[in-house]
């Protein structure tokens, strides 16, 4: 089911407020209907709000800290230079 909804998931405003649980999930998909370079920004973006919304600043290194898990399960290798420019900064 996520795997075929996941760009559908991954647009929802409620994304943001997901679980890091549910954020493990998405990432150990074997396959996803968007770029990785599309999962890398939202949780990227899923981090930034959850560090913000415990009161932290997200450009500290507490959101890198809080996504460092789920980083491993990114595939950087199926990542296109091209698509690259599609996440947002990866100043973390």
């Amino acid at each position: 089911m996520l795997e075929a909804n996941t760009e559908k998931a991954l647009s929802s405003p409620l994304w943001l407020d997901v679980s890091l649980k549910t954020v493990m999930q998405f990432v150990q998909l074997k396959e996803v209907n968007v770029l990785e370079e599309q999962l890398l920004a939202s949780l990227l973006e899923w981090g930034k709000h959850k560090v913000a919304e415990l009161g932290g600043d997200p450009q500290d290194g507490a959101t890198r800290a809080l996504i460092f898990p789920a980083l491993k399960f990114i595939r950087f290798s199926k990542m296109n230079l091209d698509n690259f420019a599609l996440c947002p900064s990866l100043r973390v």
